[in-house]
This record gives C-alpha cells, sequence and structure tokens, in this order.
C-alpha cells in the first residue's frame, strides 16, 4: 500500500511521480485508487490526481475485489471505480469493514 501523506503531496512509487493536491485529507492506495477529502466529504483519486469517485459522501472505505463502501446521508452502499453505485444504500454498516 501506498501512503498519502495529509495535506501534501500523493507519491506514487510505481509511476514515479509526485502530484500536489488541494485535499485535507486522504487514505492509502488500494485497487489504484485512494480516498481524498475536501470540505467534510469523501471520494476517490486515482494516481494521476483524477477524481474518479466524486467527493460527495460522508465516509468512505478502501476498495476491495472493485468495491468500495461509501456512506450517504445515514446510509452504506457500494460504488465501483467510475463512481457507479453498484449495491443500492441501506441503513446498516457492510460487514467485515
Amino acid at each position: 500500500m501506498e501512503l498519502i501523506w495529509k495535506k501534501t503531496y500523493v507519491r506514487s512509487i510505481a509511476e514515479r511521480r509526485i502530484i500536489l493536491f488541494l485535499y485535507d485529507e486522504s487514505i492509502f492506495f488500494a485497487e489504484g485508487l485512494a480516498s481524498v477529502s475536501q470540505q467534510g466529504k469523501w471520494g476517490f483519486i486515482n494516481k494521476t490526481g483524477k477524481v474518479l469517485v466524486p467527493v460527495e459522501y460522508e465516509t468512505t472505505l478502501h476498495f476491495e475485489d472493485g468495491l468500495a463502501a461509501v456512506k450517504l446521508n445515514n446510509e452504506w452502499g457500494f460504488v465501483n471505480n467510475t463512481g457507479k453505485v453498484a449495491i443500492p444504500f441501506f441503513r446498516s454498516k457492510p460487514p467485515n469493514y
């Protein structure tokens, strides 16, 4: 896993790039995507810094097997790496997270 340093740079060791970004917080890359926060909302960027999942969720969990759990309006659902809802939203937190 590659770490992102809070409020500073994303370092993609595999691609040997350093990308400046404007996010408040960020989490490690999993399956090529990192969770990032901006003004209290979360989404995902790829290693080039492109937003692939809109920064609009209350909480996000890392990608696993092509899906990530996301929280919106106090409900949980799963999105794919393009931001499309793959499993509709429901009230309880997903198991195994």
